[in-house]
């Protein structure tokens, strides 16, 4: 099998724009899941 070199700033911005594609068409879901999160930290710091 071939090696793939790909050097680190490459790698950090093929990673960033996947993220931003996966947010962007997850929207929703993924608003839910922050929101819940939030909530979760919130929780724990009143207590």
């Amino acid at each position: 099998m071939a090696e793939i070199t790909i050097d680190e700033t490459k790698l950090k911005e093929l990673l960033k724009v996947a993220i931003i594609e996966l947010l962007e068409e997850q929207k929703e879901e993924f608003s839910e899941i922050l929101a819940e999160t939030l909530e979760d930290i919130l929780i724990k710091k009143a207590i």
